[in-house]
């Protein structure tokens, strides 16, 4: 709220603010010390607030006035470059086998290789895997409910478990693989099979600084070029197409709302694939 009320917009009556005003209110935020941060690259926020307060006051205050909101600004929400993803942002096969070797070996935990393992077959996010309970297991139909997430508190970093997922579309069913299915039953039959299924050492929720550092270690270790535990997902959604070649069904299985969301994943299995190069070539009949 003080980048409204501490900034020289504040001077001006809510009908004179136009579209210069909102300008100079961006050089001015562009001039705080928060936004040398080195992690900070736009004013989403704060112009989310000032776009709420100009509606406002359009919609209760003066009918008549129009929000002086254009394009520009729009675009100068974001004020540092953002290098677009690369291409191949998902993990190979190969990747995957040799990195969650290495969790295995390398960390006393086995929840960590193993959270791993469950995350790049099932395309869940790291919230769903760190928040499965075992009365989410059906080991009858080999199916598992993702219907819990785990959040993780800004400040203390403390693991909190809550009853509801990302959106309605993340509620869903995941059919168990059978590599992820044995490793259930052997992660069952090791401990009470009640409560969390991957838990830390003294039996409680994984905090999320914890499965970053052994996610990356692995990765720096292993001089692979990722930093994130969002990566199982992306290579689930990546090799699941270039496997079935099946939209909807991955779109399921990742729980989008939309199907151009899984669409995007399909651009690189396109190019992954390349079937329809050497169709083409064939078709057309030429020969060197």
């Amino acid at each position: 709220m003080k980048y409204l009320t501490d900034a020289p917009i504040a001077n001006f009556k809510m009908c004179d603010v136009s579209d210069f005003v909102i300008d100079e209110w961006f050089r001015w935020l562009r001039q705080q010390p928060t936004a040398q941060n080195k992690g900070r690259k736009t004013f989403r926020q704060e112009f989310k607030l000032l776009s709420a307060v100009l509606n406002w006051y359009r919609d209760c205050i003066n009918a008549q006035f129009i929000v002086p909101i254009v394009k520009r600004h729009r675009q100068a929400v974001v004020y540092k470059p953002v290098k677009p993803r690369r291409p191949d942002y998902f993990m190979r096969k190969e990747d995957i086998q040799i990195w969650i070797n290495w969790l295995k070996a390398h960390r006393k935990n086995k929840a960590y290789y193993r959270l791993a393992t469950f995350m790049v077959l099932t395309a869940s996010r790291v919230g769903e895997a760190a928040g499965l309970y075992w009365d989410a297991i059906d080991y009858e139909n080999k199916i598992a409910s993702i219907i819990r997430t785990v959040w993780w508190d800004h400040h203390t970093r403390r693991p909190n478990i809550q009853e509801l997922a990302k959106t309605s579309e993340s509620i869903r069913i995941i059919r168990l693989s059978a590599p992820v299915f044995e490793m259930l039953q052997e992660m069952r039959q090791e401990g009470s099979g009640e409560g969390s299924i991957f838990t830390d050492l003294e039996g409680g929720l994984l905090s999320y600084p914890a499965i970053q550092n052994a996610f990356n270690d692995g990765f720096e270790s292993l001089k692979l070029p990722w930093r994130s535990t969002h990566i199982c997902r992306h290579s689930f959604g990546t090799l699941a197409l270039v496997a079935t070649r099946d939209l909807s069904s991955v779109q399921a299985a990742m729980g989008h709302r939309n199907i151009r969301e899984t669409q995007g994943y399909a651009k690189v299995a396109a190019l992954l694939d390349g079937k329809t190069a050497t169709k083409t070539a064939e078709y057309i009949g030429l020969s060197v």
